[in-house]
């Protein structure tokens, strides 16, 4: 019904789709109990907008080959690198970000970061 409407009112600056069939099912199938408290009821409110950062300059949507890099600090990820075609980007305040995290593993060191947007340096 939300999809319908934006498209009656032609609304096209927040996908729905990547909102809540992708990133919910993301964080759904894959977080942790403590992320899915976190992040799901506030994603079905409103009050938080996901969004997925894949595709980048020269990669496209090979996500095997993409370029940005995620490196373990501590407790947390420095992530580097450029992303196109972020999906909600816009209104985001949870964006999936596809980066390699271990560059000698293939596609088996492609991982997806979650990285909360507000007051968050360098974004």
């Amino acid at each position: 019904i939300v999809a319908a409407e934006q498209a009656r009112a032609m609304v096209y600056g927040f996908s729905n789709n990547v909102h809540s069939a992708i990133l919910a099912h993301y964080i759904l199938n894959y977080g942790t109990e403590a992320q899915k408290q976190r992040w799901l009821p506030k994603m079905a409110t409103g009050e938080l907008v996901g969004a997925i950062a894949m595709s980048e300059p020269g990669a496209g949507s090979d996500l095997k080959s993409v370029r940005t890099t995620a490196v373990r600090d501590g407790d947390a990820y420095v992530v580097n690198g450029s992303k196109t075609f972020i999906t909600n980007g816009l209104h985001a305040d949870l964006i999936c970000v596809v980066a390699k995290t271990d560059p000698h593993a293939g596609s088996r060191g492609v991982s997806l970061i979650m990285v909360e947007t507000r007051d968050l340096p360098g974004f």
